[in-house]
């Protein structure tokens, strides 16, 4: 792998791994602070307005893409075109999106049966808040692609603390879900202010005029990003339609009994998109630079780190999910709520192997049958649990959205990239997930005795206990087996010029 490729990946793991720990603290402090119901109304209004991204119509992985590929070649002009007509549309639709907002939010709460007061005014603050996002998409998107992801590391490192801060603080005044929505409102205004500041910093020499901004360029963006836009459609469709159907169907207590545990797991996903994002722009680079041999390496490798990573997420809480539950939250949540994670665990693993393969298909412009088998996939989850939710509840609604994601995201995502990468697709899986898996298989058998004989788990102590003790045996399966000896030995390396006194950068060959 590059030095560059590495250094964004620690930095997005950085950015992510501070996340997942504020949110480990303060999702048990927030539903103890305002209630199920209002934490439910909370997350739903959060799933809502991210159906404003679908607005961009996939024209920021279109700029994403192009931004390296002209970087790539040297190609200036064709860059300040793109990027003038990126801003021009993304601030004519940001602009809609915050009229829409100011117009629909007051009915928001009698469509999905919330009777908050505040309800209405915090869908407004929050999806204002997201159409001036649109309006910067742009500017995130160019650093994107000129793979700078330390730059956004630190902002979002910054802005996650801005956030969590200012959460604790309106709720230790005693105030609700609008003013954590006002709180939310700031730090997106300063995430975006960030943004800007370090596009200002990164992309030089770069000016931006509407006279630059033209209608071929547009089509050119619109023809990459209809496909992009369509993955976006069916990944909304399945990912944030499903707490509306539970709201409409349910107590809206139901939305936060489904959401906690899907949000613990997309936060461990988040580190491996994160992963994603860097791939793209370097799968476009190496393709641009006609290294396909590079590019099936890093399909397996990213892959298969990826998973390796999430293994150990996938066997603790298959074993002690509810115990974790049990005392992150309190005993009557994961009653509730537990049960939901092993079978949604199934789901999550598959994708983990796969991720990246997704990030190449977007990175070489093959994304389009990748399109098509997420809209396939979100048709038969939502009619699924459609039918599924008032009979088998929340427990049938997890064992559709698993099973699809693992077929679809899964199996279906593996064998359409390996066919791009000209690699017989159980080969290609074998690679990916032969190691990882058989060390997630000995971690579960491992902390299902360890529960079964002296650490049952009744507190933090047991459950770090546990930790350590299912990594002690994980750890050398992994970097034995699923670590590529040229990256054991440059790590090596890197370790001793650390003990030494002098440690340089890793350079691991992809």
């Amino acid at each position: 792998m590059k030095k560059r490729y590495f250094t964004n990946v620690i930095w997005t793991w950085a950015a992510v791994g501070i996340n997942m720990v504020l949110a480990f603290v303060l999702a048990p402090y927030v539903i103890h602070r305002i209630g199920e119901s209002d934490y439910g109304a909370w997350m739903l209004a959060l799933t809502l307005v991210e159906y404003y991204w679908l607005i961009d119509f996939g024209l920021r992985s279109a700029t994403v893409k192009m931004t390296a590929e002209y970087h790539a070649l040297g190609a200036k002009p064709g860059l300040e075109q793109l990027l003038s007509t990126s801003v021009l549309y993304s601030s004519l639709a940001g602009a809609l999106l915050a009229a829409i907002t100011l117009l629909g939010a007051p009915f928001a709460g009698r469509l999905f049966n919330i009777s908050h007061p505040a309800f209405p005014e915090l869908m407004m603050v929050v999806g204002v808040s997201w159409a001036i996002g649109t309006a910067f998409n742009p500017f995130s998107a160019s650093i994107e692609g000129l793979q700078r992801f330390d730059i956004f590391g630190r902002i979002w490192i910054v802005t996650n603390l801005a956030r969590t801060a200012g959460i604790v603080a309106v709720l230790q005044l005693g105030r609700g879900i609008l003013e954590m929505g006002l709180v939310l409102f700031v730090s997106q205004l300063l995430m975006y202010a960030l943004t800007y500041i370090a596009y200002r910093r990164v992309v030089t020499g770069v000016r931006l005029s509407s006279r630059k901004a033209n209608w071929p360029m547009f089509v050119r963006m619109a023809r990459y990003g209809i496909h992009t836009f369509t993955a976006s459609v069916a990944t909304r469709l399945m990912t944030q339609s499903i707490p509306p159907l539970i709201a409409y169907m349910l107590p809206v207590r139901y939305v936060t009994y489904y959401g906690v545990p899907v949000r613990v797991l997309d936060y461990g996903m988040e580190g491996i998109g994160r992963v994603g994002q860097v791939t793209m722009p370097n799968a476009s680079d190496l393709m641009a630079r006609g290294k396909r041999d590079e590019l099936l390496n890093l399909g397996v490798l990213a892959n298969r780190y990826c998973l390796a990573l999430f293994a150990p997420i996938t066997a603790f809480l298959g074993v002690y999910g509810f115990e974790v539950y049990s005392l992150w939250i309190q005993r009557s949540f994961a009653v509730h709520s537990a049960y939901l994670l092993p079978v949604l665990l199934i789901g999550y693993t598959a994708v983990a192997g796969q991720f990246n393969s997704a990030s190449i298909l977007f990175g070489i412009a093959r994304h389009k049958l990748y399109a098509r088998l997420l809209i396939a996939e979100a048709v038969v989850v939502l009619a699924a649990v459609a039918l599924v939710l008032p009979r088998w509840g929340l427990y049938g609604t997890v064992w559709v959205t698993s099973m699809c994601m693992m077929l679809s995201r899964g199996v279906a995502v593996c064998a359409l990239t390996s066919r791009e990468l000209g690699i017989h697709p159980l080969r290609y899986a074998g690679r990916i997930y032969g190691s990882p898996l058989a060390g997630c298989a000995a971690s579960i058998a491992w902390l299902w005795l360890l529960r079964s004989q002296w650490l049952p788990g009744r507190n933090w102590g047991e459950l770090i206990a546990a930790g350590v003790l299912m990594l002690a045996v994980y750890g050398p399966l992994s970097w034995r087996f699923s670590v590529a000896a040229e990256h054991r030995n440059a790590i090596l390396a890197w370790g001793r010029r650390v003990l030494s006194g002098s440690a340089g950068q890793i350079h691991p060959r992809a």
